[in-house]
């Protein structure tokens, strides 16, 4: 079987047994790209921090729900912040 990569490279099944036993033993074709390190942007604006001070009762219940919900704390707050912008 043959695979036709993004940049119209074909693969073999053969080829791709070989690149996945030079990847085993520790060598990677190619040339490294530009490395980015931390986290992945989450706009393309420049980002703010804002901050309240809550209670501490308040905030379990919050990283609870948060957490119920598949999110972190940041996550809620934006979707939060978003809504109600939303709305006005």
């Amino acid at each position: 079987m043959t695979y036709l990569t993004k940049d119209g490279t074909e693969l073999t099944d053969a080829a791709l047994e070989e690149l996945a036993s030079r990847f085993e033993r520790g060598e990677m074709p190619g040339h490294p790209g530009r490395v980015l390190v931390g986290r992945p942007r989450i706009s393309a604006e420049d980002l703010r921090l804002i901050g309240a001070r809550v209670p501490e009762s308040l905030v379990i219940a919050f990283d609870r729900k948060a957490e119920k919900n598949g999110q972190t704390r940041s996550q809620r707050i934006r979707q939060l912040i978003e809504r109600d912008v939303a709305e006005a």
